[in-house]
């Protein structure tokens, strides 16, 4: 499977479910934040990259949130760096959530349909991230 099939299934997925699903979003973490290159700073393993640090941190971030079932705010998290949350709400009657993120270069617009907020605007940032890598149409 392709990086691009795997976000594009991700999304499907995502849009797909009934509700929130902690399974659901350590996929898009998995997907957002991947290993770094290399870990150690040295051979004699004694200190992490800097990268390597910081992916830490973010996954520990994320585990918090998603521990104490703040998916909306897990999801905030996944944002693409340069990008803004322009509209997240729903539902409304019978119509699904949904979410809007901006930015880029040039500025665009990618949106998320989903049971829930927070899934939602996993889809819509996955979205911008795949079309700021040319990998999946946004």
């Amino acid at each position: 499977m392709t990086p691009s099939d795997e976000m594009r299934g991700l999304i499907e997925r995502i849009e797909a479910a009934t509700g929130d699903d902690p399974e659901l979003f350590w996929d898009v973490q998995r997907i957002v934040n991947p290993d770094p290159p290399t870990i150690w700073k040295n051979e004699q393993r004694e200190v992490w990259t800097p990268e390597y640090a910081a992916y830490i941190a973010c996954w520990h971030r994320f585990g918090d949130l998603i521990d104490a079932v703040a998916y909306t705010d897990a999801a905030i998290t996944v944002i693409p760096d340069g990008w803004t949350l322009f509209h997240l709400g729903g539902p409304f009657n019978d119509s699904p959530c949904h979410a809007t993120v901006g930015g880029g270069n040039p500025v665009g617009l990618c949106e998320g349909t989903a049971a829930t907020p927070a899934l939602a605007l996993c889809a819509a940032s996955l979205r911008a991230i795949s079309t700021m890598k040319g990998k999946i149409d946004g």
